[in-house]
């Protein structure tokens, strides 16, 4: 499970294209498609390599105005949901 000291990192087998400030991407595997919305992009973005997820919610919530704990709520969220669709592993 992904928690706010985990390490990640995005899986770049995934086929991504930009769909103006979303992004699609594509498991070519199963032939799944998601679209990520700006917010969502921005993290698939920062975690081409491998991000504590600590820094990255301090990260964002520096760009966006959004409190400490609705941050952590939603990105935690979407990285766990990302993980379970193979999209983001841990690392650390």
């Amino acid at each position: 499970m992904i928690e706010r000291s985990s390490v990640v990192t995005r899986n770049d087998d995934l086929v991504t294209a930009p769909l103006g400030a979303e992004l699609a991407m594509m498991d070519v595997d199963s032939g799944t498609y998601y679209v990520l919305d700006d917010v969502a992009s921005f993290i698939w973005s920062r975690i081409s390599g491998a991000v504590r997820v600590a820094d990255l919610l301090e990260e964002l919530e520096g760009r966006y105005e959004v409190t400490r704990d609705e941050c952590e709520r939603d990105v935690l969220g979407l990285l766990r949901r990302m993980q379970e669709k193979g999209a983001v592993r841990v690392v650390g």
